[in-house]
């Protein structure tokens, strides 16, 4: 996470405080969609594919419905200003006005089958290919605009959550996306992303050296555009030995002895080297090889994503057959072919700071949680918990949404999940926020000169936590004053009734993906990254709620505990009916 209010651009003000609120707005979108109402991780684009996948895959099963009116209101709510730039949707609309007005029924949908795939196969083709530019020149156009910043604000908001979401599906990781954007904003012209016709390196310096706000944000789309690559990245793990012959695959990763033949290449690069540190890199006695393979533009980014399935291997390894075997994640080779090798003997990660949330997340153990304590829910919360922990480190949708089922009952999870976050919706919210902007105002994260206020201010706020609402007023950044407002914004029921409407569907998408991995093998990408960043969480905290209402009522059984929340639900925020 990084600072705010970077960007320069010191003889245009106006333009320099939207091209900063759109990076701002970028990172802080990148950070929290998916995990708040409001910040969907989905766009035109996504909606329109899922539909296509619905009509392809399940228009005989009555169910669809749901999951096609999920996907047909979606795509009715984006403003007729936005959509008139695209002449497929124009039709996609009429034909979703026409089955709303027919009932909304299954037949009807059976019997346009075709004719709906038609029309909206036209809006994939026209939005695959026409989308994320038109997003792009749409904050061009408001950046560079002589209007005063506060007239685009709501412009620049809804262009850069699409162009967030879409970077995000394409890549299928926040964090491979936050690296290279913030290379596109940063001052190394080595890192910037160049159009295809830029190669050399004097050729690239030239272009750095006259890249104005226009060439900047059009290297987004250079990004977008640009192919992955299939990377190999190779870790040693420590105090594992396999036999010549054996492999263990899971998933991307395939863990082997050094002497393995498909170590063949990298064995051959580490011969060539008169370096010791290179040479000895398989030397050390005891260890296997953890290789992972990887889509991804650059080495730096496929190693990050690599990273991930490693750690989660040796997770896995060390679960199963109750070991402690070691990942070296800090020293690495990689490779395209597994013949021509690069590697890092230091590590490329960057210094993480745990915060609140975090720890919460980490600290939800059951087990822990219920140690030397006296809970009459024990026994049955305990009874499921090896469901759970299976299903988050194997991270499937299918096998998380059975441990709902079983915890709660068959049928009850969307409505009672929905309902019990709201218990700690405005808690949620805030401590997040807060969080995010005591973060990103922090003297290691941005310039006092660049916030509007003395360094002597910034620092006393990180001595003494000053108040957030003070400095809301004093530092000098659109996106810091919206953020701030959102955070204190008072969350009336009608609102509340909404957010969990958001909820509610999207559980439905979780339950759609739950059944199309079952009972088709099939399932749409799109959702699954969107729910990789989303379903987990309501997960979690649908068990802070249970956690924190078995503390206020000990001698409560878990279904007693399940009843009592209903009722304050009820109680609260009155009757739902989604």
């Amino acid at each position: 996470m990084g600072g705010i209010n970077r960007v320069r651009l010191p003889k245009y003000p106006d333009k320099e405080q939207k091209l900063n609120f759109f990076v701002d707005y970028f990172n802080y979108f990148l950070h929290f969609s998916g995990l708040m109402a409001g910040l969907e991780l989905d766009n035109p684009l996504s909606h329109t594919e899922k539909f296509i996948f619905q009509l392809q895959t399940n228009v005989n099963n009555h169910q669809c419905i749901i999951y096609l009116k999920n996907h047909a209101e979606k795509l009715l709510a984006y403003p007729p200003s936005y959509t008139r730039k695209f002449p497929a949707y124009q039709p996609v609309r009429q034909a979703l006005e026409a089955w709303v007005a027919a009932g909304g029924g299954h037949n009807y949908i059976k019997l346009q089958a075709p004719q709906l795939l038609a029309v909206f196969q036209a809006l994939q083709l026209e939005l695959s290919q026409q989308m994320m530019e038109s997003a792009c020149d749409q904050i061009i156009t408001q950046v560079l605009c002589e209007h005063s910043p506060e007239e685009h604000v709501k412009g620049i908001t809804f262009y850069t959550q699409i162009i967030a979401t879409e970077l995000i599906f394409r890549r299928k990781s926040k964090e491979e996306v936050r690296v290279l954007f913030n290379e596109i904003m940063g001052k190394d012209y080595r890192d910037f992303h160049y159009p295809p016709h830029i190669k050399t390196d004097e050729e690239k310096q030239q272009y750095f050296a006259t890249k104005d706000v226009y060439k900047t944000l059009k290297a987004i789309i250079d990004f977008y555009q640009q192919p992955d690559q299939g990377w190999y990245v190779a870790y040693t793990v420590e105090d594992l030995i396999l036999n010549k012959k054996d492999t263990f695959i899971y998933g991307n990763c395939l863990v082997c002895s050094p002497s393995n033949f498909a170590m063949k290449g990298l064995r051959a690069r580490l011969a060539k080297s008169k370096d010791p540190a290179i040479k000895g890199f398989l030397s050390k006695r005891n260890i296997a090889v953890c290789e992972v393979k990887v889509n991804s533009v650059k080495a730096s980014t496929a190693h990050m994503l690599a990273t991930v399935h490693a750690v989660r291997t040796i997770n896995y390894i060390n679960k199963v057959l109750d070991r402690g075997v070691r990942l070296n994640t800090a020293n690495y080779f990689f490779s395209t072919d597994r013949v021509n090798y690069g590697y890092s003997l230091k590590g490329l990660g960057q210094p993480f700071t745990l915060q609140d949330f975090d720890i919460k997340v980490l600290e939800d153990n059951a087990y822990q949680f219920f140690a030397g304590k006296n809970f009459a829910s024990e026994s049955a919360f305990l009874q499921y918990e090896d469901i759970y922990v299976d299903a988050r480190y194997r991270e499937q949708t299918a096998e998380l949404w059975r441990y709902l089922e079983v915890m709660l009952g068959k049928g009850k999870a969307k409505k009672f999940l929905s309902g019990a976050i709201l218990l700690d919706e405005k808690t949620f919210r805030t401590s997040r926020l807060s969080s995010y902007l005591k973060n990103i105002i922090d003297h290691f994260n941005s310039n006092a000169n660049d916030l509007g206020i003395t360094f002597e201010e910034q620092v006393a706020y990180v001595k003494r936590a000053t108040n957030l609402k003070g400095l809301a007023k004093k530092i000098q950044s659109i996106f810091f004053k919206q953020a701030y407002q959102q955070m204190v914004d008072r969350l009336t029921k009608q609102r509340l009734q909404r957010i969990r409407q958001h909820y509610y569907s999207l559980l439905e998408e979780a339950y759609e993906l739950r059944n199309a991995d079952i009972h088709t093998g099939y399932s749409h990408d799109r959702a699954k990254v969107k729910l990789f960043y989303s379903f987990p969480i309501l997960v979690n905290r649908m068990r802070w709620v249970l956690f924190s209402y078995i503390r206020k009522h000990p001698t409560m059984t878990l279904p007693q505990i399940i009843t009592q929340i209903e009722k304050d639900i009820l109680a609260k925020f009155g009757p739902f009916a989604p």
